[in-house]
């Protein structure tokens, strides 16, 4: 989205995400920068947000690879953290009321 400074830009998109937000969708953002951004800065923290959310296969993750920093620890740490949610955690011994005599 482009336009002038000051015609609401920023207002219609908080509305657009609060109203998606509400309806259960998925928002994710990115920000461009007018000079001196990288290629696809507008792209990358989107790319990077997909690529935990998705866990892609090797074959994507090289695709993802030159435009999302440092992929490779960003998903080993978000598969670890998978395990750790998924992996019973012992439970603690429950104790009983003590015995009145």
């Amino acid at each position: 989205m482009g336009g002038e400074s000051g015609v609401g830009k920023s207002r219609l998109l908080d509305e657009l995400r609060t109203r998606a937000l509400v309806q259960g969708a998925l928002v994710l953002r990115g920000q461009a920068v007018s000079e001196g951004g990288l290629p696809y800065q507008l792209w990358r923290e989107v790319l990077r947000w997909l690529a935990l959310l998705a866990d892609p296969d090797d074959l994507e993750a090289s695709v993802l690879k030159p435009y999302v920093t440092h992929l490779e620890g960003l998903l080993e740490r978000a598969r670890h953290l998978t395990h750790l949610n998924s992996t019973p955690r012992p439970r603690r011994p429950v104790c009983s009321p003590p015995s009145r005599r």
